[in-house]
């Protein structure tokens, strides 16, 4: 046998080895298509829970701030700050489509969720350290921008 075939040989028998071995439970489990699904809903939901997210509108004195805060119990909050000030409450979760798309699905308490829709494609952007948000009721990919929280006392981080 020639030495490339030898090498060839070999590189299957390890490729073949390792296939068993990972079926057989040696410990060395190969991450499946549900555990990386799962794991990028993990990270998502830990980024929008971190800080509150925002989407600026308007320039000057006719600017708002929609302000979306996203609790780890799965309820919300939007505040819209303008030259008045209004909270409404709801309840969010992560969803991932058939395509691996990232879905927030919101459930308002007063059946108005305004700007932020019920259903929205998102995707954190860490290059911006922003929340992209797409989908049929908006234009390309729109931005909401992070706003650290402020620290509880003793908090330590």
């Amino acid at each position: 046998m020639s030495q490339s075939g030898s090498k060839t040989s070999v590189a299957l028998l390890v490729a073949s080895v390792s296939t068993v071995c990972c079926l057989a439970g040696c410990g060395n489990r190969m991450p499946s298509r549900q555990d990386s699904r799962q794991q990028r809903l993990t990270s998502l939901r830990q980024v929008i829970t971190k800080d509150a997210w925002v989407k600026t509108l308007g320039s000057g004195p006719y600017t708002e701030h929609w302000v979306y805060r996203f609790l780890p119990t799965g309820s919300y909050e939007k505040t819209i700050e303008s030259d008045f000030r209004l909270t409404e409450t709801g309840k969010w979760r992560l969803s991932l489509d058939e395509t691996g798309r990232v879905h927030l699905l919101l459930d308002s308490s007063q059946d108005r969720p305004y700007w932020l829709g019920q259903d929205s494609i998102v995707e954190y952007d860490p290059k911006t350290d922003s929340l992209l948000v797409s989908g049929p009721r908006y234009v390309g990919k729109q931005p909401l921008s992070r706003r650290p929280l402020p620290q509880s006392p003793g908090s330590g981080s």
